[in-house]
């Protein structure tokens, strides 16, 4: 059909907000995340007559899984590609640095003035 042509330019487009306006309902549900397109919207949007719309465009469901990292909850799509973690990354680092640090016997009140910060904050 025709209008999946107009469908795949749609989802190509790297700005995503106007699709956001086709959003009738999001429903998550364990593991799982279903977002359905409301019709009416979706008939403007790409210009069809109602009839041409196949029922299976509507809806879209993909598996997901929540991971937790201290207070930050991720949604992670299952077919979302895996990436590096920057701030994890620099926190490992941060964290081998003031190991040696206090291997090379400086105090833990002498790695937090260098840094200008208390004994209770190695976050900076």
């Amino acid at each position: 059909m025709a209008y999946r042509n107009i469908l795949q330019k749609l989802r190509a487009d790297k700005d995503i907000s106007h699709m956001l306006d086709l959003v009738e309902r999001i429903d998550l549900s364990p593991g799982a995340l279903t977002i359905t397109i409301d019709p009416v919207k979706l008939v403007a949007k790409i210009k069809v007559g109602a009839d041409e719309i196949n029922e299976g465009v509507q809806t879209i469901s993909a598996p997901f899984q929540l991971r937790k990292r201290g207070v930050e909850i991720k949604l992670v799509l299952a077919d979302a590609s895996d990436s590096t973690d920057d701030t994890l990354i620099r926190t490992i680092a941060k964290a081998h640095l003031r190991f040696e640090q206090i291997g090379a016997g400086r105090t833990l009140s002498e790695i937090a003035n260098s840094k200008g910060t208390t004994n209770g904050r190695f976050t900076s």
